[in-house]
């Protein structure tokens, strides 16, 4: 059976860039909330304008993945509880093993440096936005539901976690 992996971080933290840096092509699939977004809404179109396509689309294709018999990871920025456990609740648990978390801590600075890296294209997240979701962050919880939650610090490179030993 297969994992699932969900990311957690703030934008400009370095989710995207650990999964391609860090996660062979062979270890599963990569689902990523923003290219699902991207797939979905015009370049004129507001980011948030088709939402709900969106989540569903995102939960269908963990599901779907799930379900083939690999390991996913989820590419979102599943700052707080309440979003975690919003996702976790549609996706279909026993079609795998167990549901990690991979948070990836970075400080509110990079974070902000590594966005303006993205002004004018539609990676780019205002500035406040960014603060805010620094600020509303909750520090995940293997009582989540999570077998295992591993925290990068990218200034180290170093990966450490919380749960079952391996």
């Amino acid at each position: 059976m297969n994992d699932l992996y969900l990311m957690c971080g703030v934008p400009g933290a370095g989710k995207s860039t650990f999964l391609k840096n860090k996660i062979k092509s062979n270890k599963g699939v990569i689902i990523s909330r923003d290219k699902i977004r991207f797939s979905l809404i015009k370049p004129d179109e507001p980011y948030f304008s088709k939402e709900r396509e969106v989540t569903k689309t995102l939960w269908d294709k963990i599901n779907k993945e799930l379900a083939s018999g690999n390991t996913v990871f989820v590419d979102q920025t599943s700052l707080t509880r309440k979003s975690r456990k919003w996702l976790l609740d549609h996706i279909i648990t026993n079609n795998c093993n167990h549901i990690n978390l991979i948070w990836i801590d970075e400080n509110l600075k990079t974070c902000l440096e590594r966005n303006e890296q993205r002004k004018g294209t539609r990676g780019y997240v205002p500035r406040e936005s960014i603060v805010n979701m620094y600020n509303s962050f909750e520090e995940p919880s293997l009582d989540e539901g999570f077998y295992r939650i591993f925290k990068y610090n990218s200034t180290n490179d170093e990966i450490t976690y919380k749960g079952v030993i391996l």
